[in-house]
């Protein structure tokens, strides 16, 4: 298996970071690939590429550099792809693979399980995701029986989820903007353009609903983590 790496140019002692790139696009074999090509090289030369069903494997070499520096590198490669070839890209980066062929296939499911992450994100401004960025959904990828993590969040918030499809009160977005701006109500009230006090009677009706309160902190965590994975399981991510 060494000897097939060198044959692609791929050295396991270059300690790689691996990226993979979904360009939303089928891309050709040619003339976008060249261009891809160089816009990568220009950044690093001794990069690997190859590419596979709209998707863009990447191998960068950090030799000595930091990898927060080689992050940085590849944020700017995908900024610039999505200049020059007008798309709008999402990449999944693994980590700093080890010396090893099987460093690598680590580091590239890493990103293949970042990516698969970031395009459910609802934002077109944050479509490049470290695996190290995904937090708990780190846990629910690796997670074999995903019956437990429906089954958890039909407990906690799939009321909500069902209120919210013949109700006009958005209880899921009001609960994730709450947790998003630290449980203040002001603020919360602010952002989406309610009154504090409405903001109080939807909180309450969280409470009636689920029989879980906001203000117990294990209840708390309970409907937070029913929200994370209602977002895992649906491939959705709140827009805020």
């Amino acid at each position: 298996m060494q000897e097939s790496a060198e044959i692609y140019d791929i050295y396991p002692e270059r300690h790689y970071v691996c990226c993979v790139v979904y360009t939303k696009k089928e891309l050709s074999l040619t003339d976008e690939l060249t261009k891809i090509e160089l816009i990568i090289r220009d950044t690093e030369p001794q990069v690997v590429v190859g590419i596979m069903n709209q998707m863009l494997y990447i191998l960068f070499p950090t030799f000595d550099k930091e990898e927060a520096a080689v992050l940085q590198s590849i944020k700017r490669v995908v900024k610039k792809m999505q200049s020059s070839l007008k798309i709008a890209p999402a990449a999944g980066i693994g980590r700093k693979a080890e010396a090893s062929i099987k460093g690598i296939q680590e580091s590239f499911r890493q990103a293949e399980l970042a990516l698969s992450i970031t395009r459910s994100f609802a934002s077109e401004e944050d479509m490049i995701i470290h695996y190290d960025e995904l937090g708990i959904f780190r846990l629910f990828l690796h997670m074999d029986n995903k019956e437990e993590l429906v089954k958890f969040q039909q407990e906690t918030v799939g009321i909500l989820v069902e209120y919210d499809k013949n109700h006009n009160l958005e209880l899921m977005r009001t609960v994730e903007a709450y947790f998003h701006h630290n449980e203040s109500l002001s603020i919360t009230s602010d952002n989406l353009y309610i009154h504090v006090n409405t903001l109080k009677y939807r909180i309450q009706k969280v409470k009636a609903l689920t029989g879980l309160s906001l203000q117990n902190s294990e209840e708390k965590m309970m409907i937070h983590l029913g929200m994370k994975i209602h977002y895992f399981i649906t491939n959705t991510y709140p827009s805020l």
